[in-house]
């Protein structure tokens, strides 16, 4: 798993743009991870449903 921080921040797009190009090319997995700025990519969509899970009151 990488955090990647400034993802949803206006003020940096090629960061944005470098994450999707690079999760579409090798079939990573990105989800918001509640900040409002960053994102978590992951190899597998197992890994991010548990994190998914352990997030849900």
């Amino acid at each position: 798993m990488i955090l990647i921080h400034d993802y949803f921040n206006s003020g940096f797009p090629g960061v944005k743009k470098a994450v999707d190009e690079f999760c579409q090319k090798h079939n990573i997995f990105a989800i918001p991870i509640g900040d409002d700025i960053s994102i978590a990519v992951c190899k597998t969509m197992s890994l991010m449903i548990c994190i998914i899970l352990q997030n849900v009151p």
